[in-house]
């Protein structure tokens, strides 16, 4: 747990207390992967921006 916690940059006590806003394990395996594999978190947040702006222009037209 530990290794997840620093890996999602979170406290321990996050994932041990359970809640339903906690972070599916699936993403959070991917984060991790992606993250041994050298993907940066700006990285990862320049994707998302770019597949949320993608996103907005197929709704707008």
């Amino acid at each position: 747990m530990n290794k997840l916690a620093f890996a999602l940059e979170i406290p321990v006590e996050s994932i041990i207390s359970y809640s339903d806003n906690q972070l599916d394990p699936e993403w959070a395996n991917l984060m991790i992967q992606a993250q041994n594999i050298g993907i940066s978190k700006e990285e990862v947040k320049s994707f998302l921006a770019y597949e949320s702006w993608k996103i907005f222009l197929k709704k707008d037209g």
